[in-house]
This record gives C-alpha cells, sequence and structure tokens, in this order.
C-alpha cells in the first residue's frame, strides 16, 4: 500500500491493537501510524499473545497498553506458529526478503532464523509447520525452487529435505498435516502431477504416497481434509471417478477411494470435514438430495447421509461447521426456517434446528462459526440477525433455550455486524467488544450506510459494518461478514459516493481514490469475514470517508465478485 495516499485520504485509520487477550480493551499500539491494521492470528507465548500487524511489526502483549511491546519493526510479517519455547515465523526486514524468524518474545530474541536465500528476493517461505521438534516450510533457496525445507530452531541453519522437482521450478509442495511419525504434503514432481507426499524430514524418507492421476494431472485439493484415527481423510480426483473422498494411512496401499459419491466421472465437491469423535461430518451433494449433511467413520459402509435437510433435490448448503464437545454447529436453510443455526450428533436422530432466530424464510444467515467460532464457558459465540436486532452477538450451549442474543451493540435493526476470535491459547476475545463471556462489554456507537449490496455464492449478500465513534482521538473498527471465504476482499476508500449499475444487481456506490486487498478467512459461500479495527488519530481533521468492498467470488454471476453496501464515516 502507498502510505503517502493512505496519509492524505484516510487519516483516520491508525493503527488499534486487537490481540485475543481476555477482558483487554481495544488500544492504540502506534499513534499516527496510518494504514489499514489487518493484524495476523496470534500465536501464545508465556502467556503474551505474539501478532504481527499489516505495516509488518511483530508485537507481544498482555491485552494492555502497558504490557504492549514492539518486538520488531519488519516490512512483512506472517504465519506465525509455536516452535517449543519460541514463536516462528515469515518476515521480510525490508533487507533479507522474506524468510523464516523466530522471537523469544523479548526485542533482542526477535531475529531472522536462517538466510535460506541471501540477498534481496528471500525464499518467500509458507506453510510454516510444527512436527517433532522440527520445523518445516517450503522455501526457494533461488536454485532448487520451492521444496521441503526443516530447521531444529538453531540459529543461520536450514536444511533443503528432498529436491522433489529438480530443477529451479520446484514442487511448490503445500498442506503440511502430522500423520504417525511423518508429514504428508502435496507437491508436483513434474512427472506426476499434484499427488498426496511423505516426509520424515531426510531425503531417503520423502517419497510419493499414491499417484492418484497418472500423468502430470493433478490429484490432490487443498484445504479440504481431516485427521481421522492416523489417516488422512481427503478430496482427490482419479480419471475412473472424478474428484471424491479418499483416505491415507502414509502408504501407497493404504490410500484407496472412501466412497464414490457421484457416480462416473463427474465426481462431487466436498467440503467443510470436521472431526466428530470417531468420525467426520462434511458437505456432499448427490442427485437425489443435493448438497446436504454427511458422516463417515472412513469406510464405505460408514458414510452416509445423515439428513436431507432440505428435502428433496435442493440442497441446505451446511456450512460453517464447529465441533463444540459431543456435537457440531453448523448454518443451513431447510427451505422453511432460511438459514438458521442446527447441530448434529452424526446422526438423523441427534441432528436439528437450535433455534428459529429469524422467524420466516429470510433466516438470521448465522455466520462466524468456523473461521473464528468462539467457545468459552460452556458456550459457542457466533453472530446472527433476528429481523428486529441487525448483526449481533450471539451465543449457544446448543439448546433452543441456551441460544439467546448476547449483546444488543447497537439498538435497532442495522446493528453491528460483529465479528467474533479467539486467541491461540483459547482465551476469549469478542471484537469489536472485548468480553470473558461473563456479559460485560464495550459497546461501539453507529455509522451510515448507503445501498444494500449484490449476492455471491450461496445468495449470500457480503455486509459491511462499522463500528466505534467517528471522534477524533475515538476508535473504531471495519467488520466484513457473509463473503466468500477464502476469497479476496477489495476495499474501496474514496471522498465521494456515486451510483454505477454494474449489471447483475450491483452497483458501485463509492468514487474510489485508494485501493486496499485483504484475503478473507473462512471457507466457502457466505463463511467468511474479517475485523479491521482502527483508531483515529487526535489531530485528524473534519472529512467524510465513503468504503465499499467488492468480493473476488468465483460463484458471484458473471462479474466474478460480490459488492457490500457502502458505509460513510463522518469525522468531526
Amino acid at each position: 500500500m502507498n502510505r503517502s495516499i493512505l496519509s492524505r485520504s484516510l487519516p483516520l485509520l491508525a493503527l488499534l491493537a486487537a490481540s485475543p487477550i481476555a477482558k483487554a480493551q481495544p488500544f492504540e499500539l502506534k499513534d499516527g501510524l496510518p494504514g489499514l491494521a489487518n493484524v495476523t492470528p496470534a500465536a501464545s507465548l508465556h502467556g503474551f499473545a505474539i501478532f504481527a500487524d499489516e505495516d509488518g511489526d511483530v508485537w507481544r502483549t498482555d491485552g494492555s497498553t502497558g504490557g504492549t511491546t514492539l518486538l520488531k519493526d519488519l516490512v512483512f510479517a506472517e504465519n506465525l506458529v509455536r516452535f517449543g519455547d519460541r514463536v516462528a515465523f515469515v518476515g521480510d526486514d525490508g533487507v533479507h526478503g522474506s524468510e523464516p524468524w523466530i522471537t523469544d518474545g523479548t526485542p533482542g530474541g526477535t531475529t531472522m532464523l536462517a538466510d535460506v536465500r541471501p540477498g534481496p528476493w528471500g525464499c518467500t517461505a509458507y506453510d510454516l509447520t510444527v512436527f517433532g521438534g522440527l520445523l518445516l516450510f517450503a522455501a526457494d533457496d533461488g536454485v532448487h525452487g520451492h521444496e521441503v525445507w526443516v530447521a531444529d530452531g538453531t540459529p543461520g541453519v536450514a536444511t533443503l529435505v528432498a529436491d522433489v522437482r529438480p530443477g529451479a521450478e520446484g514442487s511448490s509442495p503445500f498442506g503440511f498435516r502430522g500423520l504417525g511419525d511423518r508429514i504428508v504434503f502435496r507437491a508436483n514432481d513434474g512427472t506426476h502431477g499434484q499427488e498426496l507426499w511423505r516426509t520424515d524430514g531426510t531425503p531417503a524418507g520423502t517419497s510419493i504416497v499414491a499417484d492418484l492421476e497418472p500423468g502430470a494431472a493433478a490429484a490432490v485439493f487443498s484445504g479440504v481434509d481431516a485427521i481421522l484415527g492416523g489417516e488422512l481423510l481427503f478430496v482427490a480426483s482419479t480419471p475412473a471417478t472424478g474428484v471424491e473422498l479418499f483416505k491415507s494411512d502414509g502408504t501407497t496401499e493404504g490410500t484407496v477411494l472412501v466412497k464414490e459419491f457421484t457416480s462416473g466421472t463427474a465426481g462431487n465437491w466436498l467440503t467443510d470435514l470436521t472431526v466428530l469423535g470417531d468420525r467426520v461430518v462434511l458437505t456432499a451433494e448427490t442427485a437425489g438430495q443435493g448438497r446436504e449433511l454427511w458422516v463417515t467413520d472412513g469406510t464405505e459402509a460408514g458414510t452416509q447421509l445423515v439428513m436431507d435437510i432440505r428435502p428433496g433435490s435442493g440442497s441446505s448448503y451446511p456450512t460453517g461447521f464447529f465441533a463444540a464437545g459431543d456435537f457440531v454447529l453448523f448454518a443451513a436453510d431447510d427451505g422453511v426456517h432460511g438459514r438458521e443455526l442446527w447441530r448434529t450428533d452424526g446422526t438423523t436422530a441427534g441432528t436439528s434446528l437450535v433455534k428459529d432466530i429469524h422467524p420466516g424464510t429470510a433466516g438470521s444467515t448465522v455466520s462466524g462459526l468456523n473461521y473464528d467460532g468462539l467457545h468459552h464457558g460452556g458456550h459457542v459465540y457466533f453472530d446472527a440477525k433476528d429481523g428486529v436486532h441487525g448483526r449481533e452477538m450471539w451465543r449457544t450451549d446448543g439448546t433452543e433455550s441456551g441460544t439467546a442474543l448476547y449483546h444488543d451493540g447497537t439498538p435497532g435493526p442495522e446493528g453491528l455486524g460483529t465479528r467474533l476470535w479467539a486467541s491461540a491459547g483459547g482465551i476469549a476475545l469478542v471484537e469489536p467488544w472485548t468480553s470473558d463471556g461473563d456479559g460485560q462489554t464495550l459497546a461501539l456507537g453507529p455509522f451510515t450506510y448507503h445501498g444494500v449490496g449484490c449476492a455471491g455464492s450461496g445468495g449470500f449478500v457480503p455486509s459491511l459494518s462499522l463500528a466505534g465513534a467517528a471522534s477524533p482521538g475515538a476508535s473504531l473498527s471495519l467488520e466484513l461478514a457473509d463473503a466468500f471465504g477464502g476469497g479476496l476482499a477489495i476495499l474501496l476508500i474514496g471522498a465521494t459516493t456515486t451510483e454505477q449499475d454494474q449489471g447483475f444487481g450491483c452497483s458501485l456506490l463509492v468514487s474510489p481514490t485508494l485501493f486496499a486487498s485483504i484475503p478473507v478467512p473462512g471457507l466457502g459461500a457466505g463463511q467468511g469475514g474479517l475485523s479491521i479495527p482502527a483508531t483515529i488519530p487526535a489531530a485528524a481533521p473534519s472529512a467524510r470517508v465513503m468504503l465499499q468492498a467488492a468480493i473476488v467470488d468465483p460463484g458471484a454471476s458473471e462479474l466474478g465478485y460480490s459488492l457490500t453496501r457502502g458505509a460513510q464515516v463522518v469525522i468531526d
């Protein structure tokens, strides 16, 4: 982002910490810093949360202003993971490029772990994964392309595990998952296409698991897998079955098809694999029932339809699965109640509507469960609209009587569009309120909105809301909900409104002078959302700022994107 443009066009968006610590009040980490603050998910270390802001600065906080310390001023930082008594992450100091870094929670103990690719480009490391006391990651040393590397935490030491695809192109490994005494991952060796591989951290112990799609075509797809009973359940394709559900114990002979949901080569698109005890619940589509709730124990006989929630060939689109003890919460539309909160224990008898939060076919459009759901004090927190209070914070214990509005942050039908978060240590944070679940919250005020937005995949209209106060020195936050999870949000920022018809019911409501691209956490239709907290500098001049978000969404008409309503901030 161009900081000079941000400084001129959006002086209100100075950085406000939103680290996930119990009972923490919003606090300004750095006075006068312009720029959107998209805080990374935190890693827990010695009672602190270690996180990075959008400018790449790495911080330590206990949730108080005095307990917040800058560890390192970097250009870029992400992918924070707990690594023994330290936190590893990917960082760029502006000199060495993107490399693996490590911190012990002190400024002096925050250093580059290894300079895998000397020079300004760096190794562009990603997918940092801790396994067996080692740190595995993908990196490009400038010779081998992106391959699997390993480090034991010794400063300056990182080792190439195996050159899976000889040459500068690399095998582009990703999706590291621990399975027994090995790591399984996806990689392309240039001969077999993208397939499932395994490694024990040594060259000799690195090999392809199975060539499911012979030839150069890719077989394994990312983001849809689960570990169950020492086996990896995953989505893959073969020439005979198309895309279906497979399992692997990490051996060639133990990698087999679980079930062919759709006969022939058309295949299926399976989502939301969520472990529930000794089974996995998931969403699958069949010709007779549409996209509905299924369960598997990893065998063909044990893979069954749980319930045809929306009877017939129509789909209830179960999404947002969140495991809460002996049941899973999710959102679904039965065609009668609209999109509401459901629960399942993996059986037909144990699957039911939890509560009709918004009576009628519109539904409450429950969201916030699977990507930032918070399980605290026997309750799961989420957000929903009941038709009276707008989108607000709710909580449930899985029963109808135990499901209720938790806090009405903005009385009236507009609501705040709240987002819920949980720290790496499992400590509760609700943003834009901080709460320990006892009902003590910090309420923030209303803003002005224009238009209604237009729908993306699954008919979900993404929501952009503002919360806080619009005066110098005040705190506020931008909340995106009901977006396509896993996509990209393009925040459009300007000083004037417009109304330009884009077709398909979409209208551009802002004349943008600044654009900010932000990845949307979550997975799938209506399941994406994020929170961008900010502080208006005390010396901010009077100004009007207009905002709208475009969500890159492959299922959003021919445009390829959906739009939120417009939001207005008047600083006075």
